[in-house]
């Protein structure tokens, strides 16, 4: 169920707020829609400390949706999760994110306050065991052309 609260907030705010978010935590470079071999994670970044690339994927109510599209993540990333916004539904996105490994950042902001707007991991992401590592290659190499 989306509260009217929800409705108003569009998928790109929450991209926008998780961007914010990743950067503020001092990791400079957050790749929006970024494409693997036909797959298109909504943010993707490489964590400093361990050199993993994470990526993520942001729906505003289809939490099966999300954790469908987040599961093809898994076969370059090295760890992969949903974001959210915190509501009724995110009961049933603990149970996905649990039984896949795919970490689970819930947001909440009301209307479009990116400012104002709160993030916390709920679930870590497991590190992938599906990756394939002609895609992982691909993506490092991708990602490494953009911001090295």
């Amino acid at each position: 169920m989306v509260s009217e609260t929800n409705k108003r907030v569009s998928e790109s705010v929450i991209v926008d707020v998780l961007q914010k978010h990743i950067v503020e935590s001092g990791i400079p470079n957050v790749w929006r829609e970024f494409q693997v071999a036909e797959r298109s994670a909504d943010l993707a970044w490489v964590n400093g400390c361990t050199g993993e690339l994470c990526a993520a994927e942001a729906k505003v109510a289809d939490v099966t949706r999300a954790f469908r599209q987040a599961e093809r993540y898994l076969l370059f990333a090295d760890r992969v999760y949903v974001a959210l916004l915190r509501n009724s539904t995110n009961g049933v996105a603990r149970q996905l994110s649990q039984a896949s490994g795919i970490g689970l950042i819930l947001v909440s902001v009301v209307a479009s306050d990116v400012a104002g707007a709160r993030v916390e991991i709920v679930v870590e992401a497991c590190a992938s065991v599906r990756k394939l590592a002609a895609l992982s290659r691909m993506a490092h190499v991708q990602w490494c052309s953009e911001y090295a």
